[in-house]
């Protein structure tokens, strides 16, 4: 059994409000991955664009950043997938995924929104009102997974969620095959434990402890068009978030979600055709570009890469 929670023994949260420490700065995470695997990867990265599109969090390579500056994703052959909870700087944020039993978007997006700075759903402190939990059923090793948090680890005040993809499953971690470890009052609630996306209170969640701007508001250059695309995307400007939200975020592709209407696929930038002509679509042709993929991002109509963003 796939073995998904957060990191609770060394790193506790039960005392520590998530707004004080646990944010990551300019609502960025830059991670890097310590293996290689091409599927699991892609796997991973639709998760994060599954985040992205819906909120304002942007997940970046970490680059030359400190170690303890980023989010560190390992691999183990140990049947489990876990997540410290938000920033843990100066310590370090990791994960520890099992690369077959975590290969879902779902699961890491549980994972991801953990690194973000969300507990489980089902440790909220009025829980008790809504589920109850057969402790007699529970795994020894897992009953710290259902343990309860204090509100300091919830600062989004929201009802509770049974639609959550941070909350677990009827059966999660029962000693007894067929027999429930989470009991609901409402019928209608053996939802729970859903991996397949973010809830509608999950991503409103998340825009509001990072204070994401609305979807309706409009997200424009500050500096001029012509400005943006040279310091931005010729001398690689874009590449810096900060520099990016702060000047140009339209022509850098921060809008979110991503540059979409409907079925439209368009340029952020009136260069992009060229780009094309010359092959960079390919990011194995820029290396300066490669880690971030942003010529596919930025001209993903002339790339023919909408699918992917």
């Amino acid at each position: 059994m796939c073995w998904h929670t957060s990191l609770n023994d060394e790193i506790s949260l039960k005392k520590v409000a998530i707004e004080d420490l646990w944010m990551w700065p300019n609502q960025t995470v830059p991670y890097k991955c310590t293996f290689y695997d091409k599927d699991f990867i892609s796997v991973m990265n639709t998760a994060m664009r599954a985040i992205e599109a819906k909120t304002c969090i942007r997940f970046v390579p970490c680059g030359n950043r400190a170690s303890n500056e980023c989010l560190v994703i390992h691999s183990t052959d140990d049947s489990i997938c876990q997540s410290t909870v938000g920033r843990q700087y100066p310590k370090q944020s990791f994960m520890l995924l099992n690369l077959r039993e975590c290969k879902l978007p779902g699961l890491l997006q549980h994972e991801l929104l953990h690194t973000i700075g969300f507990q489980h759903e089902h440790s909220r402190p009025d829980r008790d009102t809504f589920v109850v939990v057969k402790w007699d059923n529970v795994k020894e090793y897992a009953v710290t997974n259902f343990e309860k948090f204090s509100w300091s680890s919830f600062p989004v005040n929201t009802p509770y969620d049974y639609g959550s993809i941070m909350h677990y499953s009827e059966y999660s971690f029962a000693k007894a095959r067929g027999k429930r470890t989470v009991l609901t009052f409402k019928a209608a609630a053996r939802v729970i434990g859903q991996r397949e996306k973010m809830s509608r209170w999950d991503i409103y969640k998340v825009n509001k402890l990072y204070q994401c701007p609305e979807q309706g508001n409009v997200c424009k250059d500050i500096l001029a068009k012509t400005s943006c695309i040279k310091q931005g995307l010729l001398k690689l400007e874009c590449k810096n978030i900060k520099w990016a939200r702060e000047n140009c975020m339209k022509t850098c592709n921060l809008c979110w979600p991503y540059t979409k209407s409907g079925n439209a696929c368009k340029d952020s930038s009136p260069i992009c055709p060229f780009w094309a002509k010359k092959g960079l679509c390919d990011e194995n042709k820029w290396t300066g570009l490669r880690s971030k993929h942003l010529v596919a991002k930025w001209c993903a109509k002339s790339c023919n890469s909408c699918a992917n963003y």
